[in-house]
């Protein structure tokens, strides 16, 4: 059994984005593109926050042999925008250290795996990216904690748990820029919602905000129901399903849904897979009952 210890940081003063962030690959025009010319420079400013050793994601982006055994599938996952994550969507804000890809990076990638995915001149090879250790964002101007670490057990599947840590700031409030959660445990995939919600891992709370598929507009009510789960997927481990109940008489189907998705959401919360039922399964708090739905869908 592995324990997990979470710390939650507040920073009152201003946050910059770190200088070792690395330029865009400039513009190709017919030249070769290579890893060491163009494509790592994008794995270092979007990807390898997350994808070098000891970090969530599931490999490594950090050298061309990481890159290349795994080229099949960041091409998929890039013109899908599965990956990089990004909650935003284009057009809502804007945001600082934003990771999403641009068409022409999109390209890029697609262009460089095309052509063999070759690793080019070593001169060419930008110094790596370092990344800070511990915080992120800064030294904190206050650090809450756990009380007492959490206990996952062992060969458990998705635990979702939300634990309250006390506040205690202090002399005077102030204004609050932004907040960061480091896990104890960093194996742990733990994410963090704008109420600090922690979950243990990546599943079916994360989708939650997917319920707009039940808020399709008085023109076309086609959908009555829905939920949204985690079910494996034979490449990415996991991926986005939900499960539909149309209105009477409705026609909508897995394609409109996935149209009308791919205009309010970023890439990788779109759901990959779409189920139609006659009724969700719910308790009697009228909660769905989300295992069912995994154990029918999940295989």
């Amino acid at each position: 059994m592995r324990r997990a210890m979470l710390l939650a940081a507040l920073l009152l003063a201003a946050c910059q984005t770190s200088p070792n962030t690395p330029l865009r690959p400039e513009a190709v025009g017919d030249r070769p593109v290579t890893f060491n010319n163009q494509v790592v420079r994008i794995f270092q400013r979007n990807c390898q926050i997350c994808h070098r050793p000891g970090e969530v994601a599931p490999f490594s982006l950090t050298t061309y042999k990481d890159a290349h055994a795994k080229r099949d599938d960041i091409v998929e996952a890039v013109e899908s925008r599965y990956m990089p994550p990004w909650k935003a969507v284009p057009g809502h804000g804007e945001f600082t250290d934003v990771r999403r890809l641009s068409d022409d990076e999109i390209r890029l990638i697609a262009r460089w795996v095309a052509d063999g995915a070759p690793e080019g001149d070593a001169r060419d090879l930008p110094s790596p990216r370092r990344f800070p250790t511990g915080w992120t964002l800064g030294t904190p101007s206050a650090v809450f904690a756990m009380e007492e670490p959490f206990t996952v057990p062992p060969r458990t599947k998705d635990v979702y748990r939300c634990f309250v840590v006390p506040i205690r700031i202090p002399g005077e409030w102030r204004m609050i820029r932004a907040s960061e959660v480091l896990p104890g445990n960093r194996t742990f995939r733990v994410g963090q919602e704008q109420q600090l919600l922690v979950r243990a891992r990546y599943g079916d709370a994360s989708w939650r905000d997917v319920t707009w598929l039940s808020k399709f507009d008085s023109n076309d009510p086609g959908v009555a129901d829905v939920a949204v789960i985690g079910t494996p997927h034979p490449r990415w481990g996991e991926q986005v399903t939900a499960v539909v109940v149309r209105q009477p008489g409705a026609h909508v189907d897995g394609s409109t849904l996935g149209d009308f998705a791919a205009t309010r959401l970023a890439g990788f919360k779109r759901p990959r897979r779409v189920e139609f039922v006659d009724t969700l399964p719910r308790n009697a708090a009228n909660k769905v009952q989300a295992h069912l739905l995994r154990e029918r869908f999940g295989g």
